[in-house]
């Protein structure tokens, strides 16, 4: 909870689901949710798909609370961050 986009995920999660525990695909779809906001939120008017991905593009040093994305136009991936994981038999994570 040190990074605000976890602690606001965590908090966004629990408002939703009490008894839902954090997870890699719950958070990856929070913050995607998040972008795409913000990129909406930037376009001003009615939006269009080449508006979005304008905006969208346009995020080059985006600080989605402690948590740095980078995006433009040739760059569609906003992080380079990857943790190796491993789903044991019984589909728990295994770090």
């Amino acid at each position: 909870t040190a990074v605000g986009l976890v602690n606001d995920y965590q908090l966004a999660l629990k408002r939703l689901d009490p008894k839902a525990e954090p997870n890699y695909t719950s958070i990856e779809g929070y913050i995607a949710a998040r972008v795409i906001v913000d990129g909406l939120r930037r376009l001003g008017g009615r939006p269009t798909r080449d508006g979005l991905i304008a905006a969208l593009e346009g995020l080059s040093g985006y600080d989605a609370r402690g948590y740095q994305l980078r995006f433009g136009p040739n760059k569609h991936v906003g992080s380079s961050f990857a943790e190796l994981t491993l789903l044991t038999a019984d589909g728990k994570v295994r770090r």
